[in-house]
């Protein structure tokens, strides 16, 4: 037979029939039998074990083999060593011999006698092993089939005719008492078949499962034991660690004994060094701390032990972490193999021991990080290594992550600071890795880890190919803003509304204007549908100054009809929403309309038509100008270029409203009779400028009065007389290019040109001025010249939105240089075209051309007069009418003199003949009517002046200072305006002096009167238009008007210094004349425009100079009259009784008292403020908080503390109500009064509103919090949502304050909130107290408890800080943070990502910082407990070991495995329950 040709290979195997049963059905060979599970598993290993057992389990001799190839050391890479099982052999296990001959693997043993005696027991030869043939067929569990050696005494030996047949096979055993027969049938059988043959065959299955349960379960005690330690020589140490390097030599043979000593960082040292395995290294550590763990529990007791066992872990702790810094630190001292083995060696072994929790992992990464902060950049790519071992855990608990993110960015602006080269780009790759993980997938992590700058350069770090990089930082960003108490404060980063920014863009523009560029950049920030309104509000408020915002207005609505909106129906719209809380200038309105309607960009019909359709006038009985605007409007509109049936039509409606339109066109007529009259295309060539005066005042009021369609019909009468005048000039025969340059010939009078531009001035129709100045441009007179740059300079503003400057400026230098090459220009064109110059702000070459002209005219004729300097006689010195008195003509005739010859006047004949004139001048003053004295001595003077102007203005200095107590003072400052007017006297000469009057009073000096009225007439002076009723020609009132502006642009703290002395000397006064002077200059229109313009344009200097100085005084009187002055620039009707004066002089004792404001409540005026804020007047209104505050002495008591006041009765519940009844936009407005406050006021008013939402009856309660602010609004959802965002908004306002002391019952009232707060969201019955059904179907109920939840959420963030600086409050910390988990657990907040992220948020920043002995507290609580998410993150779950439950008296009990008793191997021999833990009570069974 086949099978057995080979003796020797067939007895080497065999195996069970039922294993194999194609080789049992053919008996080709004998086998022994192997266990039948093995068979479950594939059988396809080699197998490692080095003895076997025969069929009869008796145990042979074994036999040596000549030699064993050495094998090299394993190096198995791990992933997790606690899951790591050698599988297949150790690559280094040398290959079984092949078997021959039996003669060549029988070998005799050597005798004693033959071992040498010099020979160590461990040198001595070795059993012989036997090995299995490699062609042996493997089975499961790598076994193989039996072998034996042939010895001749074996049943295989021996071959019989049944073992020829059947093949070797085991037997069946019976024994005594076994009564089976090999099987069940013959007894069963009859069972089976009956009824209930199943039901028996089922419990006997049953009964053979719980036999075999009890008979396999452990029952044995726990025989675990760790290997004892014994001392060792240091040869048998050495050879022990040899031992435990080498993969070959079992653990169960090392654990009989392991040597005493080997501890901390010597065991370190010595795996290391001996290069052990690292499993094996974990096994030997374990089994050494084992060790001393035992020996800590033995000599303490209770928490004695306990306290030893974690001293010792961090100690032992503490040695990895010296190690690992050893071995990073070793660089440079070895070789760079040697040390990459090493460094490669301790970074897996220190991993292990993380991984196998055989350290203090807190400790451990706290020194991580630490490391890590303060490795230098050469280490800091080994460093990085780590953290990619330890990334989940650092990122597990909040008090690693935040510290890792805030490492990794230092290091990264670390990187940064370097010269970033191609050696650092790795590092910097493997940087941006770890950031883009944090940001994207732990960016809770980032939330209070960084500043917003910090975070940009983040930004820079990660990965820019994700999409959602910059939605994730956003997100971070608002957090951390949010958390620091700085979201939606005006003071940091706040959101203003693009509506906001359009009118500051439009409140900052310069010269010159570009109504394109300014287009454009509006149509970034507003739709078409927005700017409309805007820009046509901008340009007709009363809170603006400057008729230039009119044309630049109409200009920007033509640039937005150009672009296809129809203006037309949103500017009928707005006029249709105005009402009295709008400030509008009716006038402005009306003029903008105009200029659309010249312009056809407003159709006349479509008004008609939309006026009809309103029913505008259905209410209407009498049209005058308390009327709405857009019903007032019929009478204004222009109509001189509509057709007859419009024009019908409007005198129809109008006669319907009582208005007489027959005499609005008799006032037109009568206009044009009067200008006529007064030679306006017909005047004199021969009339002298000097002596020309223009209209008069009646003349002048009459023509002010008229509508505004009366105005532009004469304004168009007026530009087509001109241009028929100038057009018949031109072709007469003494046109303007060919008439004679001489000065006493001009074609064209100047005095009508004047006349015409004072008119069209009045009429306040600037474009028409152009366009009459666009043809005088082109004369060759250097007067009409001069008029032409006085003109534009003054309106400067309006000219520059209708026309370039620069065209302006082109002209005129053509035109002078053209001049100066025929004759001598005059002086006072050089100076006129100057100061334009300045004005537009050129500094080219023609401005410095034009310096240059006037310093060496001024060196040629030292004695020219301004007026006319070519003539040899001054036209001063000409005679004046018949009236004035003989000395005033020889005091001219000894200056004509003087002037006339080459003498030189030397300072004291100058200072007799000016005290002469003065002298003389002040004498007539008491002839009030005749003011003819006053021009000679002002004319006189000017001449006088041309001799030495510096002792001039000293002396005049002086006379003006002296004149401060002067009781005429209408004569007076009739004399100042003449000088000022003649160039003779400076307006900031009489500035200076009028600001030395408070010190002088101080000193003694003057009276607080007499100062008081001295500085109040030099603003009226300087702000109004001839308020004396100085007898002056329209060419010097014109200069004066000039003077006014320039200084007034250009002296802006002199101004304002101004204001604050006299208002300082009216507080010290107390005299009622002058306080009525003063209201009645700070009530006239010329000076709210430029006092608003000021506060618009140079916000910050008005309050350097007059809010700041006034508020430090602290007199009652000084911050009584700031809040008047504040009033007035407001445009509150209820603070200046609706009525702005324009005023000349009035006498002191008849004048009306206005309304103070003064004397009302602080919250009343609070709430009246409220209603008056917007986008324009937000600038004032805060300058309007500021007084309140500091004016009322109420203010310090915000009814907290204050019984007497009532409920409403404060400033924060004024804010509250103001804010609940104010749309969304005007609570964002209303929002940045509060940012003015001080800290202090900021302060109080936010702890009056805490208490007010805290109060334990208010809280969360909107009924009864609508009865405590005495709100007449209706109890429902929308109500609470509007007092929700109110009480949020004022909080939000005031959260930049920061409060120096904390209150100590805050913390502990916020607790106690914040358990009424769960309780109510877990109590689903509203009438129980719980909040309503806040599930998806009553959104307005949820829309509700969103803006009372964030409410207390910003409450808490707020008082953060509170629950710190208090001792006693963190106690309050902790059970904040208990709170705050149970929020993360309710359905309602985890159902809403905004407010988890926000609870998550805030129950972080309560977690930084908290100490160890709370945390640990936490955690007890927590224990037992369902953990809500992100818990675990915040406090920690543990200390990560890991645990077991287990049935122990009925019950199930937790019990912890300890990581340093799951050892390998422990014992040498083999037993069934010799783990740390009993076996026994999680009834384990054997298998």
């Amino acid at each position: 037979m086949e099978n057995t040709t080979s003796r020797s290979t067939s007895r080497s195997h065999t195996m069970d029939p039922t294993a194999n049963a194609k080789l049992h059905d053919h008996n080709s060979t004998n086998m022994r039998s192997v266990r039948q599970s093995d068979t479950l598993n594939s059988a396809s290993y080699s197998c490692p074990e080095a003895k076997v057992l025969n069929s009869r389990r008796k145990k042979h001799l074994g036999f040596a083999v000549h030699s064993v190839q050495a094998s090299s050391e394993p190096t198995p890479q791990f992933i997790q060593p606690s899951k790591v099982y050698y599988r297949a052999r150790y690559p280094g296990t040398p290959p079984y011999p092949t078997r021959g001959s039996r003669q060549k693997q029988i070998q005799l043993q050597p005798s004693k006698s033959e071992i040498p005696k010099n020979t160590s027991r461990r040198d001595k030869l070795k059993p012989y092993v036997l090995e299995p043939p490699v062609q042996a067929q493997r089975f499961p569990k790598n076994k193989c089939c039996d072998v034996f050696p042939w010895k001749g005494n074996h049943p295989e030996d021996h071959v019989t005719d049944a073992q020829a047949r059947n093949g070797q096979y085991d037997k069946l055993f019976v024994g005594k008492h076994n009564n089976e027969q090999g099987s069940a049938r013959s007894p069963l059988i009859a069972t089976l078949k009956q009824r209930n043959g199943l039901r028996t065959l089922s419990s006997l299955y049953l009964t053979i499962l719980e036999k075999r349960q009890s008979y396999s379960a452990v029952t044995a005690t726990s025989t675990f034991k760790p290997p004892p330690r014994v001392t060792l020589p240091d040869q048998k140490r050495e050879a022990w660690l040899r031992d435990l390097a080498n993969p070959l030599v079992p653990l169960r043979r090392l654990s009989r004994t392991i040597p005493h000593g080997l501890k901390g960082p010597a065991l370190l040292e010595q795996c290391a060094a001996k290069n052990v395995p690292t499993a094996r290294a974990v096994w030997f550590v374990r089994c050494v701390g084992a060790n001393e763990l035992r020996g800590l529990r033995r000599k303490g007791v209770g928490s004695l032990a306990v306290g030893g066992e974690a001293k010792w872990i961090k100690e032992w702790t503490g040695h990895v972490m010296q190690f690992l810094e050893k071995s990073i630190g070793a660089c440079g001292t070895m070789t760079d193999d040697l040390w990459r083995t090493k460094m490669h060696y301790s970074i897996r072994l220190a991993t292990h021991l993380y991984a196998e929790n055989l350290l203090d992992r807190m400790v451990f990464l706290e020194w991580y990080l630490s490391f890590l902060e303060s490795s230098a950049l050469d280490v800091l790519p080994l460093v990085i290594v780590l953290a990619s071992t330890f990334w989940e855990d650092l990122l597990k608990l909040r008090r690693f992550s935040r510290r890792l993110a805030e490492v990794l960015l230092a290091k990264y602006e670390a990187v940064i600071m370097n010269n970033v080269d191609q050696l650092l780009m790795p590092l910097i790759r493997r940087l941006s890795i770890m950031a883009s993980n944090l940001l994207l997938c732990h960016r809770e992590s980032l939330v209070g880890a960084s500043d917003g700058a910090r975070l940009q350069q983040f930004l820079a770090l990660v990965d820019s190919r994700f999409s959602s990089t910059q939605l994730c930082l956003r997100n971070v960003s608002l957090q951390n803003n949010y958390f620091d108490g700085l979201m939606d404060t005006p003071n940091s980063a706040s959101v203003v509304s693009d509506r906001r920014k359009a009118v500051e863009y439009l409140d900052g523009i310069e010269l010159p204007f570009n109504a394109h560029d300014i287009h454009q950049q509006l149509s970034f920030l507003l739709s078409a549908a927005d700017l409309v309104p805007c820009v046509f509000e901008w340009a007709v408020t009363s809170l603006r100054t400057g008729q230039y915002r009119i044309y630049l207005g109409a200009e920007l609505l033509r640039l937005a009809s150009v672009d296809g909106f129809n203006i037309q129906t949103s500017v009928m719209e707005f006029l249709g929403r105005l009402d009295v809380h709008t400030k509008v200038n009716k006038d402005d309105v009306y003029l903008l309309i105009s200029e659309l309607v010249r312009t056809e960009y407003f159709s006349i019909a479509v008004y008609l038509r939309w006026l009809i359709a309103k029913g505008g006038l259905a209410k209407i009985s009498y049209l005058d100008e308390g009327c709405p605007c857009y019903v007032r409007l019929l009478a204004e509109i222009p109509i001189h270029s509509a057709s007859a049936p419009l024009r019908n039509l409007r005198s129809i409606l109008l006669n319907e409203c009582s208005f007489d339109c027959k005499a609005e066109e008799r006032s037109v007529i009568e206009s044009r009779e009067m200008l006529s009259k007064r030679g306006m295309f017909n005047m004199p060539t021969n009339m002298q400028a000097d002596r020309y005066t223009g209209l008069d005042r009646h003349e002048m009021k009459k023509i002010s009065n008229l509508t505004r369609t009366a105005k532009s019909e004469l304004a168009q009468w007026i530009k087509e007389s001109f241009e028929d005048l100038v057009t018949r000039e031109q072709t007469g025969q003494y046109s303007w290019r060919s008439a004679s340059v001489d000065s006493r010939v001009n074609t064209l009078p100047v005095m009508q040109i004047i006349l015409t531009r004072d008119v069209l001035e009045q009429l306040g129709d600037i474009a028409v001025l152009l366009d009459i100045i666009k043809l005088v441009l082109v004369s060759d007179d250097r007067d009409v010249l001069t008029l032409v740059a006085d003109t534009i300079n003054y309106n400067l503003e309006a000219f520059s939105v209708l026309h370039p400057l620069n065209d302006f400026i082109q002209s005129l230098y053509l035109k002078y240089k053209k001049l100066q090459s025929q004759q001598p220009v005059s002086k006072e064109f050089i100076a006129s075209f100057l100061d334009l110059l300045t004005a537009t702000g050129s500094e080219g070459s023609i401005r410095q051309e034009m310096i240059s002209d006037l310093a060496v005219y001024s060196q040629r004729n030292p004695r020219a007069t301004a007026a006319h300097p070519t003539v040899t006689h001054s036209p001063i010195s000409e005679p004046m009418d018949d009236d004035i008195f003989d000395d005033a003509d020889m005091e001219n005739n000894e200056i004509d003199i003087l002037w006339n010859s080459t003498v030189e006047v030397d300072k004291q004949n100058l200072s007799r003949i000016f005290e002469t004139t003065v002298s003389k001048m002040e004498t007539s003053f008491e002839d009030t009517d005749n003011q003819s004295h006053i021009l000679t001595a002002a004319r006189g003077l000017t001449k006088l002046r041309q001799f030495d102007a510096d002792v001039f203005d000293e002396l005049s200095q002086r006379w003006v200072l002296g004149m401060q107590s002067y009781s005429n003072r209408i004569p007076l400052f009739r004399a100042f305006s003449s000088l000022i007017a003649e160039s003779c006297l400076k307006l900031d000469v009489l500035a200076s002096v009028a600001l030395k009057v408070l010190s002088q009073h101080r000193e003694g000096l003057t009276s607080a009167f007499d100062g008081g009225m001295f500085i109040a007439m030099v603003l009226q002076l300087i702000i109004q238009d001839d308020p004396f009723r100085t007898s002056l020609s329209a060419k010097d009132f014109y200069t004066l008007k000039l003077k006014r502006k320039l200084f007034v642009s250009a002296s802006t703290v002199e101004l304002l210094g101004l204001f604050r002395d006299v208002f300082e000397l009216c507080t010290i006064s107390q005299d009622d004349g002058l306080n009525g002077h003063i209201l009645l200059l700070m009530s006239s229109d010329s000076t709210l425009g430029i006092l608003r313009g000021l506060a618009i344009q140079k916000l910050d200097l008005l309050k350097a100079q007059v809010i700041e100085p006034l508020v430090q005084t602290k007199k009652p009187g000084c911050l009584s009259w700031l809040q008047k002055f504040v009033d007035n620039l407001l445009d509150d009707n209820d603070s200046n009784g609706g009525c702005h004066l324009c005023v000349g002089f009035v006498h002191l004792t008849n004048y009306l008292p206005l309304p103070d404001n003064s004397e009302v409540d602080a919250h009343v005026q609070v709430a009246r403020l409220l209603d008056l804020a917007d986008d324009f007047s937000i600038s004032l209104c805060k300058l309007k908080m500021q007084t309140i505050l500091n004016v009322d002495p109420k203010v310090e008591t915000f009814g907290s503390n204050d019984t007497s006041l009532s409920a409403g009765s404060t400033i924060a519940r004024s804010f509250v109500r103001g804010f609940a009844s104010a749309s969304q936009e005007r609570r964002k407005i209303c929002t940045d009064l509060i940012t003015v406050l001080s800290k202090d006021c900021a302060n109080k008013i936010r702890a009056d509103v805490e208490e007010l939402f805290l109060e334990w009856n208010n809280f969360l309660q909107t009924r009864q919090l609508i009865k405590q602010l005495d709100l007449l609004l209706v109890d429902d959802h929308e109500t609470g949502e509007s007092l929700a965002r109110a009480f949020l908004s004022v909080v939000e306002a005031t959260s930049s304050s920061t409060q120096t002391t904390v209150l100590q019952f805050i913390p502990s009232l916020l607790v106690e909130r914040m358990v009424k707060f769960i309780q109510m969201i877990s109590t689903p019955d509203e009438e129980a107290g719980g909040v309503p059904d806040l599930s998806w179907r009553n959104r307005d109920a949820f829309s509700e408890f969103r803006c009372w939840f964030v409410l207390f959420m910003r409450l808490v963030i707020l008082h953060r800080a509170g629950f710190t600086q208090v001792k006693s409050s963190m106690i309050d910390q902790a059970r904040m943070l208990a709170g705050l988990c149970c929020l993360l657990q309710h359905e309602i907040i985890r159902n809403d990502e905004a407010h988890f992220e926000l609870v998550l948020g805030i129950a972080s920043s309560f977690c930084d910082g908290l100490p160890d002995d709370t945390r640990f507290q936490l955690k007890r609580y927590a224990k037992g407990k369902r953990s809500p998410p992100m818990s675990s993150y915040l406090v920690g779950s543990g200390d990560g070991a890991e645990s077991l439950k287990a049935i122990q008296k009925g019950k199930i009990v937790e019990f912890s495995i300890k990581p340093w008793e799951r050892l390998a191997e422990p014992t040498p021999g083999i037993g069934e329950n010799d783990v740390s833990l009993s076996l026994a009570l999680f009834r384990t069974r054997r298998f």
